[in-house]
């Protein structure tokens, strides 16, 4: 990554923004929360991610925090989630597009590839259906993907509902025409294993050319990927 980029996207503007975010869109306690581990994402993805980009895609944009921060370096930044949480003043580059991230139909609903880079920033445990379908698109539209999730041997057990997923992912049932996802977006429904984990990534074609920890007490894993 040249100089330029890293000065550009660096602990201060992630910061900036982040305070920004709180003042416009509210939810200032998790504005905060986000940059324990939005912090060191960064400082991981800027080891391989090119100094100019023509696109990328941010998979759970909520606010936009990463997908600002992508739009610094790339020409077209695509901020994907169910709805809009995205302030007015979002930079012209980003484009948003609405995506149930949990069951929705990639093939008609997402904007085919190719994407130099992809974040999926702490998305994982909260899908309800199986991850295989999504991530298994991604490997066809995705140059390089930056991935997250909590290790569920050193998070908080998850609450007790009747969509929670204790099972392997290979258990988990895949979303069908019609069916909803995550009532509650916010919480987690699958947590993973760091071998589930891995293992997950491999199954759907991905190499992963590092894997570190991020956040505070470094309980959340990330992976940084490529497809086979």
């Amino acid at each position: 990554m040249s100089t330029q980029a890293k000065e550009t996207i660096d602990l201060d503007f992630l910061q900036k923004t982040a305070r920004k975010l709180a003042e416009h869109c509210g939810h200032d306690e998790y504005h905060q929360l986000q940059l324990t581990w939005t912090e060191d994402v960064w400082k991981i993805a800027s080891k391989y991610l090119p100094d100019q980009v023509d696109r990328c895609m941010d998979l759970g944009a909520f606010t936009g925090i990463n997908s600002i921060a992508l739009s610094t370096f790339s020409k077209e930044v695509i901020a994907v989630d169910h709805q809009s949480y995205l302030p007015d003043w979002i930079p012209s580059n980003v484009h948003f597009c609405g995506a149930n991230v949990d069951s929705a139909d990639w093939e008609n609903q997402l904007i085919p590839g190719p994407y130099n880079v992809c974040f999926m920033i702490e998305i994982l445990e909260h899908l309800r259906w199986s991850p295989i379908p999504l991530l298994k698109w991604l490997n066809k539209h995705v140059h390089l993907l930056i991935i997250t999730t909590p290790d569920d041997d050193e998070w908080p057990a998850l609450e007790v509902h009747p969509w929670s997923q204790y099972t392997h992912y290979r258990y988990m049932p895949t979303a069908f025409p019609g069916c909803v996802g995550n009532p509650n977006p916010m919480f987690h429904v699958k947590q993973y294993k760091q071998h589930e984990f891995i293992e997950l990534l491999s199954e759907c074609n991905f190499r992963v050319l590092e894997m570190n920890r991020v956040g505070n007490g470094r309980h959340q894993m990330l992976a940084v990927c490529v497809p086979r």
